[in-house]
């Protein structure tokens, strides 16, 4: 595998209303694309992303509440809808990209099955294997097609080289003219790109097994031109080591904690469900009012969408995968699970 892409779709869904210690910390500090920068490859940036949806993206390949190393984010939500609502959606999610790979030496080969995490689910030990921010240029980057004088208009020759949308916003000199970032193309009105790796020093991950990816995430929101909330995410995943991967399979995996954040133990009561016509997973809290779900659409791969082998799985918070085998597990059986039932719920992710 040289580079895939993975698209995918966070939306929030319309299928019908149904009829202690908290996760959550209270946090009345609210605000949008808020940077914290770092100074050392262990620290995180973390941006917010969108309208009215937004959720906070970290350079650590985790969304929601996650995207901070300790699930503390400026203003306690993960993901929020409506803007203002508090109205909760998202603890913590991320791709996983497992495959099998050889990691002997010297001619002694050693296959192993091994599952790279954007985030695994938990608060401590299998939680993420991939970091941004090792150099410099692993920082957020933004844009818009609402900048009209920036290097960024779509089928356009801003650099006038005879070239047209050459140049990745990514703080390289892509196209080798000696200029960075100067002929890139804007997607939607507010662009979030950023990348990292599998392949780290620090911080120390016990059990982790490089796969030697890069990723470049790019994302994707609307205020005005999309009428319905949505964060569109793309993928693309280039192996960039020496290592042959076989058998690959891509997943998305999610916390997804909804309902209104000032309920207690209000994600206890979520179910988690899965519309295969339309290739969403989606998690609800029936109970909660107000509350609406979340769903995770795949729009896109390098593949027709139709050729694909599709999974499907659900798992309470014990279940949480604590190998590389059993995640692999869960993201190859091609097993489409059943709906979880609505009542009592749980404290789901898939």
């Amino acid at each position: 595998m040289r580079q895939l892409v993975f698209l995918i779709c966070f939306l929030i869904c319309n299928i019908g209303e149904a009829q202690n210690v908290s996760k959550y910390a209270t946090n009345n500090n609210d605000g949008i694309n808020i940077r914290t920068e770092s100074s050392s490859p262990d620290d995180i940036l973390l941006i917010k992303q969108g309208f009215n949806m937004r959720v906070w993206l970290g350079s650590n390949a985790t969304i929601g509440l996650g995207a901070n190393q300790d699930f503390n984010v400026p203003d306690g939500l993960g993901l929020e809808y409506p803007v203002g609502s508090k109205i909760e959606h998202l603890f913590g999610g991320g791709i996983w990209i497992g495959a099998i790979v050889d990691t002997g030496t010297s001619g002694n080969p050693r296959r192993v099955i091994a599952v790279t995490t954007g985030y695994g689910g938990s608060s401590s030990g299998y939680v993420r294997e991939m970091f941004g921010h090792l150099t410099d240029r692993d920082t957020f980057y933004t844009a818009s097609i609402s900048d009209l004088y920036s290097p960024n208009r779509r089928r356009v020759d801003d650099d006038g080289d005879g070239k047209i949308d050459e140049d990745e916003l990514d703080g390289y000199d892509n196209d080798g003219d000696g200029k960075f970032d100067e002929d890139y193309n804007a997607v939607s009105e507010s662009d979030v790109y950023i990348a990292y790796v599998d392949t780290f020093h620090s911080p120390i991950v016990l059990g982790h097994i490089p796969l030697g990816i890069k990723v470049w995430q790019r994302s994707y929101a609307w205020a005005s031109r999309v009428k319905e909330p949505i964060v569109i995410m793309e993928y693309n995943i280039i192996n960039v080591g020496r290592r042959r991967l076989d058998s690959v399979y891509l997943a998305s995996y999610a916390d997804m904690d909804v309902g209104p954040a000032n309920v207690s133990g209000f994600y206890e009561r979520n179910f988690s469900g899965y519309l295969p016509d339309v290739r969403t997973a989606f998690t609800h809290n029936p109970t909660d009012k107000p509350a609406t779900p979340l769903g995770m659409t795949v729009l896109g791969t390098p593949k027709r969408l139709d050729s694909l082998r599709y999974t499907f799985q659900w798992h309470a918070r014990q279940n949480n995968p604590s190998s590389d085998a059993i995640a692999y597990r869960y993201m190859s059986s091609g097993v489409i699970k059943p709906d979880e039932s609505i009542y009592p719920g749980s404290d789901t992710r898939f």
